[in-house]
């Protein structure tokens, strides 16, 4: 069922004080920049929720603000999913800025959005100082290899993520190298799967990841093909 701004706004004034439910699934319902003010406030009134999912929706630059700045405050979420939207470079990178202040939040997933240059500025920086998230979902975010250079280095100094899913974007071994190549310095990293699938790869990158599988032996770095597999 697809729910109007008025469905959404009274469903979130309704949430505000519930302190029963921990799961929310909005996907599939249209939800533009309007109602992520309702979501907004739900997020900064109500700290019991812990899984919330707002795929599939039309939210776009306000939402990314609006969002990002009830996160700073919200004090329970710990999984929250937002892919399929239409939230792209600047929205994503005001968005992230939360995870400076908020210490809660273990996965996010911004899969199929359009994250860009800014927002991996943003993601890097962030990842340099962030020490609770665990998991993040950048598949299909139309990436490229200089994108790529500032997720290496946010990597290079986080010691808290486990999982960066980063298939299905323009990385070519250019992009996974600049992501996976910091790693060699970095033995106290805790990642343990990074995923390139759908990402052509050729054999100097086969060979970066041999070498950090020595350092990393606990780490699973999923790949694409091989040029000469085409």
């Amino acid at each position: 069922m697809i729910m109007s701004v008025l469905g959404c706004k009274a469903l979130c004034n309704v949430l505000r004080t519930n302190r029963t439910i921990r799961t929310l699934i909005l996907d599939g319902n249209r939800f533009n920049d309007e109602c992520a003010s309702y979501i907004s406030e739900l997020l900064v009134m109500n700290g019991y929720l812990t899984h919330l999912s707002i795929s599939k929706n039309l939210l776009e630059e306000q939402a990314g603000k609006l969002l990002g700045a009830a996160l700073s405050e919200n004090t329970g979420l710990e999984y929250l999913c937002l892919s399929w939207n239409r939230l792209r470079h600047k929205s994503i990178g005001l968005f992230m800025k939360f995870l400076l202040s908020n210490d809660r939040l273990r996965s996010l997933d911004l899969s199929w959005n359009g994250f860009g240059l800014y927002a991996a500025k943003v993601f890097g920086d962030i990842m340099k100082v962030n020490s609770t998230l665990e998991e993040i979902n950048l598949a299909n975010n139309q990436l490229t290899t200089e994108a790529a250079i500032h997720i290496g280095r946010g990597l290079s100094k986080n010691e808290t993520l486990k999982i960066l899913i980063l298939n299905g974007n323009p990385l070519e071994s250019s992009g996974c190298y600049a992501v996976v190549k910091p790693l060699v310095k970095m033995p106290t990293s805790s990642l343990q799967m990074i995923d390139l699938r759908e990402i052509i790869i050729n054999n100097d990158f086969i060979d970066l990841v041999q070498e950090v599988k020595k350092i990393l032996p606990n780490l699973n770095i999923k790949l694409g093909r091989r040029k000469n597999d085409y």
